[in-house]
């Protein structure tokens, strides 16, 4: 990246802590310190992390579900399947929803910064759902991939490149054109105000939000390929991993890329903990946890 990276602590390290054998999942989110919850073709599971053989339990879901997001402050998980709906467990016994967004298989979820809203995304478009008044809005052709800037300011990576929507007035403020047939996912990193982009060929490419338009500002590669990104509470630290299971970590954002730590296998899905010093990665063969250090 460019000087305009963040001014950030020296590249961190990554100590794998356990290797969880749960194979068959493809999403997972953390629903507390203590707690993991993974999602797969027959239902979403929670697995308290906490044990040295960490205990299981079903979270009254089954079926093909194929992203999770959870809202901390509405103690909501948020599923999306297979079939195009998205619904709700609600850990403090309200009442949940389920509704069918109509877009086709669900590849990921995204809650924005209050709980207020989910983006549901996916290979066609990207669905806006308004938890507490289950209103829905879709953005036409901007599927792939959807991260949040702020309250009810939404990025979407898609057919037409990088944009950025207004939820109150359903209206575009920017259009960056690209090529988003290599997309795996979009990140925000609100400490420096910047998107990342993530492609499977390994680049993660930035533009500065703090620019108006939107500027470039360089890119990083991960040598082996990208199949997973995600960006820690901080909002400055990035971690990336690859199909064949290399996790970095990445602060300086330097080019040459940070040493790896292994997965057990193709990594599917990364999350930070909500104290950042943690890292899962889902796998096929099952969960990852990493500590991350310095």
């Amino acid at each position: 990246m460019s000087d305009a990276s963040p001014a950030a602590p020296s590249n961190a390290t990554l100590q794998l802590i356990q290797n969880i054998p749960a194979p068959g999942f493809r999403d997972g989110v953390w629903m507390s310190p203590s707690h993991f919850a993974v999602a797969g073709d027959d239902g979403v599971w929670a697995y308290d992390v906490t044990h040295r053989e960490p205990r299981r339990g079903q979270l009254g879901t089954s079926g093909d579900v194929t992203a999770l997001a959870f809202v901390p402050g509405r103690r909501t998980l948020v599923l999306g399947d297979a079939d195009g709906q998205v619904h709700s467990n609600e850990m403090s016994g309200r009442a949940g929803f389920h509704l069918d967004v109509g877009i086709g298989a669900i590849r990921s979820l995204a809650a924005d910064p209050t709980g207020r809203r989910v983006a549901a995304v996916s290979d066609t478009t990207v669905c806006v759902v308004d938890l507490a008044t289950g209103y829905t809005w879709q953005m036409g052709e901007q599927g792939r991939a959807a991260a949040w800037l702020g309250d009810g300011v939404v990025a979407t990576l898609g057919r037409a490149g990088l944009e950025v929507w207004d939820c109150e007035t359903r209206g575009r403020v920017v259009s960056i054109p690209g090529n988003a047939g290599l997309v795996v996912g979009l990140e925000y990193l609100a400490a420096p105000q910047i998107v990342a982009a993530g492609l499977s060929n390994g680049e993660v490419a930035f533009w500065s939000m703090a620019e108006d338009p939107p500027q470039s500002r360089g890119v990083i590669r991960q040598p082996d390929g990208l199949s997973a990104l995600t960006v820690a509470p901080d909002g400055m630290t990035l971690a990336t991993a690859s199909p064949a299971g290399a996790v970095r970590v990445w602060r300086e954002f330097s080019p040459e890329p940070p040493p790896a730590v292994e997965a057990s296998g193709k990594v599917l899905a990364l999350r930070f903990a909500a104290d950042g010093q943690r890292l899962a990665a889902v796998t096929p063969a099952g969960i990852s946890l990493f500590a991350l250090q310095g």
